[in-house]
């Protein structure tokens, strides 16, 4: 994990995870099958959790990527969605390497986000709000501040010690960006169901402020209910939701979801809870779903994406070369300031396949240059 973080910056991998998304609009490029998912239950037959595998093709990218779910990991200081990638030469069906993916997919899932937040935020978003100080939301951190100006971050989570250390550490990378640690209250404590309980408490008057003032909010909390009351968001804002995969999770009630103009990463996302509990409530139809990211980016968008710094070697680490892609017309999805943009993500594994090419390349080169990795 130490050496993946050593080879993409956030900027790279937002670019990186922007062609991943162009290339699926080349149907001869990617073979991308439905995941096995397995349900997992303890010895004494109780559900734990569930452990995913996920095989592609991209390009020049052969692999599989055996991702779990284990809450209860977290008890025991280990990651609660530790995963592997393997990839293999596409010629020769030979191992290639065997990667710890569990920093890359923390990497590239907000690295979609970000990609969806510079195409459907407003330009000028300057006030993020981050539910959650894990993994996901600290590399959520670096993605909005990688596509937008921002000025001022919240991160709000249930434990003190997480969420101020978070903060600390980015105001030591961030000099220039206030960041401020919020607690999130206990979320029984408002009714899920209800769009605009009567009575709040007190003590969400703070996430009330923090979440009415933001123009960008991540939701990273793997919550199985709702967060907070859908009536704290303002219009213009843009949400990306990607704490949650199954069908019976939502991090955001339906009320909410009914506002909002829906992208998805994948069509495995209509089975998530935030879109499937809001159409089993009558909340929204397929008509709020306007198509998945892959259609609204365009190779003009992925190459304004490309760090300067990196403009002569990163487009050699994709599994596929660029100007060869057969786009389609692309997709708007906002028409003005004031609509709701809601970007929901279950994870992908073009995603995967092209970021761990990505930095294996890169991670190739840093041995021929004798940078240090550990």
């Amino acid at each position: 994990d130490n050496d993946v973080g050593k080879c993409l910056t956030m900027p790279e991998a937002i670019y990186i995870n922007a062609a991943a998304f162009l290339s699926l609009n080349d149907s001869t490029l990617s073979n991308i099958p439905a995941r096995i998912g397995l349900p997992i239950s303890s010895s004494a037959n109780e559900r734990i959790g569930d452990t995913l595998f996920k095989p592609a093709i991209v390009g020049d990218s052969l692999g599989l990527k055996v991702v779990s779910i284990r809450p209860q990991n977290s008890a025991k200081n280990l990651s609660t969605v530790p995963a592997t990638i393997m990839l293999l030469h596409k010629e020769t069906g030979m191992p290639w390497c065997l990667m710890d993916a569990t920093f890359l997919t923390g990497l590239r899932t907000a690295a979609g986000s970000g990609l969806a937040t510079y195409l459907f935020s407003r330009p000028q978003s300057s006030v993020v709000s981050v539910f959650g100080a894990g993994l996901q939301a600290s590399q959520h951190v670096h993605a909005m501040i990688s596509v937008r100006p921002v000025k001022k971050v919240y991160i709000i989570n249930p434990g003190e010690s997480r969420r101020v250390r978070m903060c600390n550490d980015f105001r030591q990378r961030y000099s220039d960006i206030t960041f401020v640690p919020l607690a999130l209250p206990p979320i029984s404590s408002f009714s899920s169901s209800t769009p605009s309980p009567p009575t709040i408490q007190s003590e969400w008057d703070h996430v009330r402020e923090a979440v009415g003032s933001s123009d960008i909010i991540c939701m990273c909390t793997g919550s199985n209910v709702p967060v907070f009351p859908s009536s704290f968001v303002r219009p213009g804002t843009h949400i990306n939701a990607v704490g949650t995969y199954t069908p019976d999770a939502t991090e955001l009630q339906p009320d909410l979801v009914k506002q909002c103009k829906i992208v998805l990463d994948s069509e495995q996302a209509k089975g998530s809870g935030e879109i499937n509990l809001s159409m089993q409530q009558g909340a929204i139809d397929s008509t709020h779903i306007k198509g998945l990211l892959s259609d609204f980016v365009s190779i003009s968008h992925v190459n304004s994406l490309l760090p300067s710094s990196s403009s002569s070697s990163l487009p050699s680490c994709l599994p596929f070369q660029l100007e060869a892609i057969k786009t389609q017309p692309v997709k708007t999805l906002r028409e003005s300031d004031i609509d709701i943009t809601f970007f929901k993500s279950v994870g992908t594994a073009v995603q995967d396949m092209v970021t761990a090419f990505a930095v294996i390349k890169r991670f190739q080169t840093n041995l021929r240059t004798s940078m240090p990795v550990s």
